[in-house]
């Protein structure tokens, strides 16, 4: 899919902001991009593992990633990455959206801003709880 307009009503947003680079489409599509990605469908076994070596960014520690890191384009843990959720998250004027994988399962949430819904957050749920 692709698009010109926000994914919602934010006023005096200019969707060259972000879009340079950007993937557009459905929320399960990006499930779906990743969960491939990560089955090893879409690059080759070396492009993946240099995708998760992860490289250590301690000064943004939270309760959500207390080891964070990001390899090429994935975020994910320093210590251990296969053994936590692999990902990546991101936002926009009136929107927010978290896709992850672990073990297998594949999750995605995308929120409008307004809702209080943090996509990060239910995701880690998620597949803490083995998905929905």
């Amino acid at each position: 899919m692709t698009s010109h307009r926000p994914p919602c009503d934010a006023v005096g947003y200019h969707p060259g902001w972000v879009y340079h680079g950007l993937v557009v489409g459905a929320a399960m599509d990006a499930a779906r991009l990743l969960r491939r990605l990560l089955s090893g469908d879409l690059v080759g076994p070396n492009s993946l593992s240099r995708m998760l070596e992860p490289r250590p960014l301690p000064q943004f520690r939270s309760e959500l990633h207390p080891d964070p890191a990001y390899g090429l384009g994935l975020m994910l843990r320093a210590t251990n990455p296969l053994g936590h959720p692999i990902g990546h998250s991101g936002s926009g004027p009136g929107s927010r959206i978290a896709v992850y994988a672990q073990q297998g399962t594949t999750c995605v949430v995308w929120a409008a801003t307004a809702s209080g819904v943090d996509p990060e957050a239910e995701v880690f749920r998620s597949l803490r709880n083995g998905g929905i």
